[in-house]
């Protein structure tokens, strides 16, 4: 008995110390699971959550739920990265509004300059400024304390943009010292700021028939590429515009912003996917003269005057006159050339054509009236006139033979009525000579039948009529061209200004 109940004890002796260091050995285990479970239990966390997701449909995962405590603690760069992360942000989807109306995105312009170029473009320098509100980008009621979000690169590159072109450009580019300047800020409310800085070159229809006294009216028209006024409209910020205080070359008369898309602009498009939502920057401008008349009109006058000189010098100075004749007209073509070389080629005429063919027309007409004196210094008979006046001179000098024919006829010195001639004609008196000369004489002096018939010519020499054609048109030229500018300065005031 004592054999069978001593083997009993050992026994059970046996498993109560078995029992212990189990025991013993399972509490170690437990702490060191407990420990290792707390160093790293978000790794755990997301490895028994990808063990479970497989099992379980479940539409978000735990890091991409949107209300974390912790969200407050993290800076900018990791707030940006984690409200858009790829599982909760769709940065290809347009945040309309839970209504499901259109967003509106506003827009900003601030025009640093403009420069009107002469070949139908035009550049504007500006600061471009999109505002709208992306619900999806809120963070106010997990990080209350935290104001704006600002940044570059990281913000443009995980957000939704809108895709907004400029229709009537020609070239566009955005600009930047170190990298593009582009910037976005996101407000706690979810709006978002997008601006950027860009070169843009439009296309302006310009009206070059008062040129250089011609007034412009150009555009600049913003419209939504991809969604139509459905799903995204665009309109004018409270303060739409901002423009420079000067223009190259120009003056700011007027501009107006035009912000209806969907009645009265004419750039609205019938697209497949229905019409565009668009704005428009209307501006009028008024070419500064000031360069024109002192580096083109004033010269042109001088140039003019210049080639009257010519009436001052001998009719048959041929080298003088013709060098100065030709080299004011080269002169004044090369200066009308440089001041229209950068307008494109038109069909109609503009002002300051016109005033260029006033002006050639002077200086050719200085240039025949040297031919034509030194002609008729050259010829060798003598020119008789009834009187000396402009009717008598250039009909002597155009058509001579007539014009005695004429003088003798109203003599009745060729009717055979006049015995004067008919006793000169037996004396052999030679009728192609100059019968007197002088003012006022008498054909046969103390012979009482000549007596009824007077004479009152004057014979002038070739040199002589040369000389008068010129020292009237040193009067004669500048009065024309002093009319040719009344007329030209008083049409141009009245169109330009019409």
């Amino acid at each position: 008995m004592f054999r069978s109940g001593g083997g009993g004890t050992s026994s059970k002796l046996v498993l109560l110390v078995l029992t212990i260091l189990l025991g013993k050995s399972l509490n170690a285990f437990s702490i060191t699971l407990e420990n290792a479970t707390s160093a790293s239990g978000k790794h755990l966390n997301k490895f028994f959550y990808n063990l479970t997701s497989l099992s379980d449909d479940r539409d978000e995962p735990e890091d991409c739920i949107y209300n974390d405590k912790k969200i407050a603690e993290l800076n900018a760069n990791q707030l940006i990265m984690r409200l858009t992360e790829e599982c909760r942000y769709d940065r290809l989807t347009n945040p309309r509004p839970s209504n499901g109306g259109p967003l509106v995105v506003r827009i900003h312009l601030d025009i640093k300059h403009i420069d009107l170029l002469d070949n139908e473009l035009y550049k504007i320098d500006a600061v471009v400024k999109y505002r709208y509100t992306d619900h999806r980008l809120k963070f106010e009621h997990v990080s209350p304390k935290r104001g704006k979000v600002k940044g570059r690169d990281l913000i443009q590159k995980r957000i939704w943009i809108p895709e907004i072109a400029v229709l009537n450009k020609v070239d566009a580019k955005v600009m930047g010292l170190e990298g593009k300047d582009v910037f976005a800020s996101i407000s706690p409310q979810g709006e978002v700021v997008y601006a950027f800085r860009s070169l843009i070159t439009p296309y302006c229809d310009m009206d070059f028939r008062k040129f250089p006294f011609d007034r412009q009216n150009c555009t600049l028209d913003f419209q939504s590429l991809i969604s139509n006024k459905d799903e995204l409209l665009v309109l004018w910020d409270k303060e739409a515009v901002k423009l420079p205080e000067h223009i190259t070359g120009f003056q700011l008369l007027n501009f107006n912003t035009s912000n209806d898309p969907l009645r009265t602009l004419n750039t609205i498009d019938d697209n497949l996917d229905g019409h565009h939502s668009t704005v428009r920057f209307n501006f009028r401008v008024a070419r500064e003269v000031g360069h024109y008349l002192l580096d083109y009109f004033i010269p042109s006058i001088l140039l003019v005057g210049t080639s009257w000189i010519t009436f001052w010098l001998q009719a048959d100075a041929s080298p003088p006159r013709t060098t100065l004749g030709t080299s004011t007209m080269l002169t004044f073509i090369t200066l009308a050339t440089a001041q229209t070389k950068s307008l494109p080629k038109v069909s109609y005429i503009k002002i300051s054509e016109i005033w260029f063919l006033g002006c050639v027309m002077f200086i050719l007409a200085s240039l025949v009236e040297f031919a034509f004196v030194n002609l008729i210094f050259r010829r060798k008979k003598n020119c008789e006139l009834k009187k000396v006046n402009s009717k008598y001179v250039f009909k002597c000098t155009l058509t001579p033979s007539l014009a005695r024919n004429e003088l003798y006829n109203n003599m009745g010195l060729l009717n055979g009525d006049n015995p004067a001639i008919e006793s000169m004609a037996t004396k052999g008196t030679n009728c192609d000579e100059p019968i007197l000369r002088g003012s006022h004489h008498n054909i046969v002096e103390g012979e009482p039948e000549m007596n009824n018939y007077r004479v009152t010519w004057t014979t002038m020499t070739p040199k002589e009529v040369a000389n008068w054609i010129d020292t009237r048109c040193r009067v004669v030229f500048p009065l024309a061209f002093l009319i040719f500018n009344l007329f030209f300065w008083s049409y141009t005031l009245s169109v330009s200004y019409n």
